[in-house]
């Protein structure tokens, strides 16, 4: 099934979904807070474009172009959901290569 949700806040459907509330089960610490403090600094920088999101995960391309720079920005940004990318400081590249961010809890 496929869903679009319009909405003029992306930011919304961080909330509604409240992505990163599932860590709870895992780690026992709800991250949304942190989530939408950290995707709320991404997308001032680069808005989001999410296509997918749920308690434990989120996906999102931008609308602007991605530069190294941004790269690194997220590299510095970005702690809650990056166990995908194994290692800290590793996002930007991924991100460069692949086109998304992806945030995942398990």
């Amino acid at each position: 099934m496929l869903y679009r949700i319009e909405t003029r806040d992306p930011l919304d459907i961080v909330r509604e979904f409240e992505v990163g509330s599932h860590a709870e089960l895992s780690y026992g610490e709800n991250v949304l807070p942190t989530v939408l403090d950290e995707i709320t600094l991404v997308h001032a920088r680069n808005p989001i474009v999410p296509f997918f999101a749920d308690a434990a995960g989120l996906k999102c391309t931008f609308e602007q172009q991605l530069t190294e720079e941004f790269g690194e920005f997220l590299d510095s940004t970005i702690t809650e959901g990056i166990e995908i990318y194994g290692d800290a400081g590793c996002i930007g590249s991924v991100v460069m290569e692949e086109g998304f961010l992806h945030l995942w809890w398990d």
